[in-house]
Parts: structure tokens; C-alpha cells; sequence
């Protein structure tokens, strides 16, 4: 796992796809930051990472789309799967190098909490909340995203179905406020992915939210697993 961990990480950084990532990411939370938070004198950060959760919809399929596609599409897969490496390995050496990449995004916006906290009152366990909930549910976007790279050897077209798949999300969770039959109602609310962040952006650490994350997250890494396998 640790091969392909740095492996990754050597390609992020050596063909700039790491660095357009966090400037893009950087550059548009830096500029919600400004606007949301200091031009309006406000210290209310659950506005400014509710919009860096939809960013991230648009971003992490430029970090994910070429995981697997890049390897079937240029035929390095075929070594990699003769390799004495495991699937499994293969498979978190490359989701720990994405979640790498933007945990390295996501620490420089510590910048902007600490701002707040000087120029004013900190909500401290709002500020703890939000984050834990970007991390979890960036880990389980990722994972989705590691999927669909497994399944096609086209960047663009893997890009284009994870961004599909996270909007296909979002779209459900504006459609639960207008559905009244109980039973679509409880599968929506499980679909809704994104209206689950709102409970850490209020400072609710409720432990089934965390647990859906990682079942999220772990469903979609299995089925890589699986998808991998299958072609190897």
C-alpha cells in the first residue's frame, strides 16, 4: 500500500494535477471566506464550508477521474495487477493519496478559522463540527469517485459520472423538502448526503451521521475492490 501510496503522490506533484487542485480549491474558498466572512463582519463560519461542500462536488472528480482510467488507458494496469500487491492495497493506497491531497487543502483553511478568531468570537465546537463533517464526507465523495475512475478508461468520462453521481445527490437532497409520502421521504433522507453535513455545521456530532460516511465510503471502496478484481 505504501508503493502505490507514494506512488500517487510522486504523480499529483510531478504533473501538476495536485497543485491545480489546491489552487482552484484554495482560490474559491479564499474567496467565500472574503465575502461571506470578512467583508460582511461576520463570524458565522456554517455558511462558508456549506459552500465549500458543494465546491468540493465540482473538484474531487479532477482528483479521482484518472486513478484507474490513466492506468487501464496506457496498459500500466497490466502491470500493476501482476504485481504481488494486493487489490486492497491497490485500491486505499490510491484513496489515502486523494484524501492526502486534500486534507493539504483543507489544513490551509485553518488560516481563515484563526482569522475569524482573532478578529472576533470563535463558535468553536461549530468550527470542529464542520470540519470533521468536510473530512468525512470528502472521504465518501472520493470513494465514489475511485469507483467510477475503476469502471472506465476515460479521464473526462470519468469525471463527467462522478460529477454526475454528486449532483445526482445534491438534486435529492433539494427534492426531500418537497416529498410527503413517509416511505420516499426515509429513502431520500438516506440519499441525502449533503443535508447530513448540516448536523456537523451546527455542532451536532450525532455518531449515526459519522457511521453513514464511513459506510458510505466503505460501500464504494468495496465495489472498486470488486471492479478491480474482476478485471484482473
Amino acid at each position: 500500500m505504501k508503493t502505490i501510496f507514494k506512488k500517487e503522490m510522486n504523480h499529483y506533484f510531478k504533473n501538476m494535477a495536485g497543485y491545480i487542485f489546491l489552487a482552484i480549491f484554495l482560490v474559491i474558498t479564499g474567496y467565500y471566506f472574503t465575502v461571506n466572512n470578512l467583508l460582511a463582519q461576520s463570524n458565522d463560519v456554517k455558511e462558508y464550508f456549506n459552500t465549500m461542500i458543494f465546491t468540493l462536488m465540482f473538484l474531487i472528480p479532477i482528483l479521482t477521474m484518472r486513478l484507474f482510467a490513466e492506468e487501464r488507458k496506457s496498459k500500466t494496469d497490466q502491470v500493476l495487477f501482476t504485481s504481488p500487491i494486493k487489490i486492497l492495497d491497490i485500491v486505499l493506497g490510491k484513496y489515502i493519496a486523494v484524501c492526502v491531497v486534500f486534507l493539504m487543502g483543507l489544513a490551509v483553511t485553518f488560516a481563515y478559522v484563526i482569522t475569524i478568531g482573532v478578529l472576533g468570537e470563535l463558535e468553536l465546537f461549530t468550527v470542529i463540527g464542520c470540519y470533521v463533517g468536510i473530512i468525512f464526507a470528502a472521504g465518501s465523495f472520493i470513494a465514489m469517485g475511485l469507483f467510477v475512475s475503476s469502471i472506465t478508461e476515460n479521464q473526462i468520462v470519468a469525471a463527467i459520472l462522478t460529477y454526475a453521481i454528486l449532483l445526482g445527490f445534491y438534486v435529492i437532497n433539494l427534492l426531500a423538502d418537497y416529498v410527503n409520502n413517509p416511505l420516499m421521504v426515509v429513502i431520500l433522507d438516506w440519499l441525502a448526503i449533503f443535508r447530513r453535513f448540516s448536523d456537523f455545521s451546527m455542532g451536532i456530532f450525532n455518531p449515526s451521521t459519522l457511521l453513514y460516511y464511513i459506510s458510505l465510503s466503505g460501500l464504494f471502496l468495496f465495489l472498486t475492490v470488486c471492479s478491480v478484481t474482476r478485471k484482473r
